[in-house]
């Protein structure tokens, strides 16, 4: 009789660390999904630079326009993870500026870092050789 009433009680040994853990990981969770957001945010800026620097090359050339570089830009952001993606390209005698603006994707609901990018290129320009004597 002793051995099944010894049985019958229950330990409670154990329960403050599923106690702890039930809530300490949606802590844990919530930071971790933020280092992500972070690395999404960081990937979506590379991309966006990059973007930045293709459209204002192209426009930049001796037969390059605004809307060449435009182009190369939106052709570079094809396959990046950006929302709302926009480039805009200037084209002045001497410099060609491309800024591109986007979205970087969302892992965590409420946060939305918008990404912005600019470069600026020296317009290439071709300078005869002069003659010589």
């Amino acid at each position: 009789m002793r051995v099944a009433a010894r049985l019958r009680v229950r330990d409670d040994r154990g329960s403050a660390t599923a106690l702890t853990t039930a809530l300490v990981f949606p802590v844990v969770m919530v930071f971790v999904m933020l280092a992500v957001q972070g690395g999404l945010y960081w990937h979506a800026y590379q991309r966006a630079e990059a973007a930045a620097d293709r459209a204002a090359a192209v426009a930049a050339r001796i037969d390059g326009t605004t809307a060449s570089g435009e182009a190369a830009g939106y052709a570079f952001l094809a396959g990046a993870p950006l929302d709302n993606a926009a480039v805009s390209v200037t084209r002045a005698s001497d410099q060609a500026d491309a800024t591109v603006t986007a979205t970087a994707p969302a892992l965590v609901m409420g946060i939305r870092w918008d990404v912005t990018a600019h470069a600026t290129v020296e317009v290439e320009r071709f300078i005869p050789e002069p003659d010589r004597p």
